[in-house]
């Protein structure tokens, strides 16, 4: 796997993380443009309040801090639930419309598996931030109840050592941009008024509205609009018509 290095000494605890668990995170951010590169640099700026190890995208890797580094990305669980950031290596998925989610995951869960197998650890060790401090996070995995199948892929990384090299041999040789359009129709579920979680915030950020996981009048209206541009019925709902529109504008604008 190719790791890009950009560490930063900035907003973290030097020399005093002592590593027993993998967190996983996503951004929550969906302004276009918010992809691991960009958030590695913001946090080597000092611009993020909130640091971790890790940023993944559809594309790249980028390793933030060194991993004796405490992070600044679990403190709101105040160690309650055994995780803290002294004792934890933080990765965060980025979520931005020009990732293909899916593709990041997948680049996670073999990082996770790197990980693991380095520090001869098994995946009892993986957790999520909502176990180290019951936040709703990583919002989209919690969100599709993709759990369960992201700790088994990871599990099977770590014991298919030649997997992740023909992974990337599969990359390398491909330059297609991902279509998104069949995973969001089969993904992604039916969302309306009062909706909320991060289909909604999805939709949000491809219609350039508040992305706020809550679908109110501001997005009900920006989504018939949308839907009587691409002349489909408009509705304000969005549904697997709406969603394979939606997904054909975000691979156009890739």
């Amino acid at each position: 796997m190719n790791i890009i290095k950009l560490i930063s000494k900035k907003n973290c605890y030097i020399g005093q993380n002592r590593p027993a668990y993998i967190v996983i995170h996503e951004t929550d951010n969906w302004s276009k443009g918010a992809d691991a590169k960009a958030h590695a640099n913001a946090m080597k700026n000092g611009n993020l309040a909130g640091t971790v190890h890790y940023y993944v995208d559809s594309k790249s890797v980028y390793q933030t801090l060194d991993h004796s580094d405490g992070a600044w990305a679990v403190g709101d669980g105040k160690g309650k639930y055994g995780i803290t950031n002294r004792n934890s290596i933080n990765i965060e998925i980025c979520v931005n419309p020009e990732t293909d989610y899916y593709t990041a995951v997948d680049k996670t869960e073999q990082l996770a598996a790197l990980l693991l197998k380095q520090y001869g650890w098994g995946t009892d060790r993986l957790k999520r931030h909502y176990d180290a401090s019951r936040k709703h996070c990583p919002r989209r995995l919690m969100d599709e109840e993709k759990w369960p199948e992201f700790v088994k892929k990871t599990e099977l990384y770590m014991k298919n050592k030649n997997s992740q090299n023909k992974n990337e041999t599969a990359e390398s040789k491909s330059t297609k941009k991902p279509d998104t359009t069949e995973k969001l129709n089969v993904q992604l579920p039916i969302i309306r008024k009062n909706s909320t979680g991060s289909a909604v915030s999805m939709l949000q950020a491809m219609l350039q509205v508040k992305v706020d996981g809550i679908f109110g009048t501001q997005t009900e209206t920006s989504l018939k609009a949308f839907q009587k541009n691409v002349k489909i019925t408009v509705d304000g709902i969005c549904g697997a018509e709406t969603w394979k529109k939606v997904a054909e504008h975000m691979n156009a604008n890739r």
